[in-house]
C-alpha cells in the first residue's frame, strides 16, 4: 500500500501544497465583483444564509477573503496548534469556495480534491515538520501521519475511477465510435475559458485526428477505471501517472481545461519527489517505533 512507510515530512509537504494551492485560488477571487452581481445569478444552493449575507456586504465578504488567506499561509507555515488553525480556515475555504461555485449554471469541479483534502488535514498533525516551530512535537504514532496519506491518496484514485466508470457505463461504448469526441474538443475550446487555448480546432482541418483521440480516450477510460491498482502496484503507478497527466496536459490544448491541482497532488502524493526534496531534520519521535 502506498505511504506505508511514509512520515511527518510527507505530510507536511501535503498540508504546504493544499493550503499554498488554495491561497492562490482565493487570492485571484474578485470579491467586489462577486458582491456586485445581479442576485437572480447567484444560486445559493448551499450555506444560503451565509452566501446570502456575504453577497450582499462587499466589506464582509472581503474580510472573510482575507481571513482565509490569513488562514492558508499559517496553515503553509505549519503553525501550532495545527488543528486550531487549520480547523476554522478550512471552514472559510469551504464556504469562499461554495460561493465561488454558487455562480452560473456551471461548476467548476476542478478543486474538489483539494477542498476535501482541506478538510481532511486539521484531524491530522500536519505540522509536526516543516513548521516555524522550534519546538519538537510530542511523541506520536507513525500511522497518524501515515493514514491521511493513505486516504488522500484513496480520495484522488477513486475520483478518477468514478470518471471513467461513468463516461462508459453513461456514454457506453458509442462515444468511442461516433463524432462525440470531435464536438467535445471543438465545443470546449470555443467556450470562454481561462488558459485561451485554440489548439483543439485544429480537429476540424483534420478529421483525421479523431482516430487517434478516440484510441486516446479508450486508453485513458480504461485506466481510470483501473486507478485503484495505482494505490497497491508500484508499476502500474506510473503507467496510471503518464496516462492521467497526459491526459491533463491533453485537455490544456485540446479543450482549454486544465486541473492543475491535480498534477500537483499527483506529484505530492504518487511520485518520490518529496523523498527527493527531503534533507536531513531532526527526527520526530513516533510512539512505539
Amino acid at each position: 500500500m502506498i505511504h506505508r512507510s511514509s512520515g511527518p515530512f510527507h505530510l507536511a509537504v501535503l498540508r504546504i501544497a493544499v493550503f499554498l494551492i488554495w491561497f492562490v485560488i482565493l487570492f485571484d477571487f474578485d470579491a467586489s465583483a462577486f458582491s456586485q452581481l445581479p442576485p437572480g445569478l447567484i444560486d445559493l444552493h448551499a450555506f444560503s444564509g451565509a452566501l446570502r449575507a456575504l453577497a450582499s456586504s462587499p466589506t464582509l465578504l472581503a474580510i472573510v477573503k482575507v481571513a482565509a488567506l490569513v488562514g492558508c499561509g499559517l496553515c503553509v507555515l505549519g503553525v501550532r496548534p495545527f488543528a486550531v488553525v487549520a480547523g476554522p480556515t478550512a471552514v472559510l475555504v469551504l464556504v469562499l469556495d461554495t460561493a465561488m461555485k454558487s455562480i452560473g449554471s456551471y461548476t467548476n469541479h476542478a478543486q474538489i480534491l483539494v477542498l476535501l483534502l482541506a478538510l481532511l488535514l486539521p484531524f491530522f498533525p500536519a505540522a509536526d515538520s516543516l513548521s516555524v516551530h522550534r519546538r519538537p512535537p510530542p511523541d506520536r504514532s507513525p500511522w497518524l501521519y501515515r493514514v491521511p496519506l493513505m486516504v488522500a491518496a484513496t480520495i484522488i484514485v477513486a475520483s478518477y475511477t468514478f470518471i471513467g466508470a461513468r463516461r462508459l457505463f453513461t456514454g457506453g461504448i458509442t462515444i468511442y465510435l461516433d463524432d462525440s469526441i470531435v464536438r467535445w474538443v471543438v465545443a470546449r475550446t470555443l467556450e470562454e475559458g481561462a488558459h485561451d487555448v485554440s489548439f483543439g480546432l485544429r480537429i476540424l482541418d483534420y478529421p483525421w485526428l479523431a482516430v487517434p483521440l478516440a484510441l486516446g480516450m479508450v486508453v485513458t477510460t480504461a485506466v481510470e477505471i483501473l486507478s485503484p491498482l495505482a494505490l497497491v502496484k508500484p508499476r502500474f503507478r506510473w503507467v496510471w501517472l503518464a496516462v492521467i497527466v497526459g491526459f491533463h496536459l491533453s485537455t490544456l490544448f485540446l479543450m482549454n481545461i486544465f486541473f492543475w491541482e491535480n498534477l500537483i497532488l499527483l506529484a505530492v502524493l504518487f511520485t518520490p519527489i518529496v523523498d527527493l526534496l527531503r534533507r536531513p531534520e531532526p527526527r520526530v519521535r513516533l510512539a512505539g517505533v
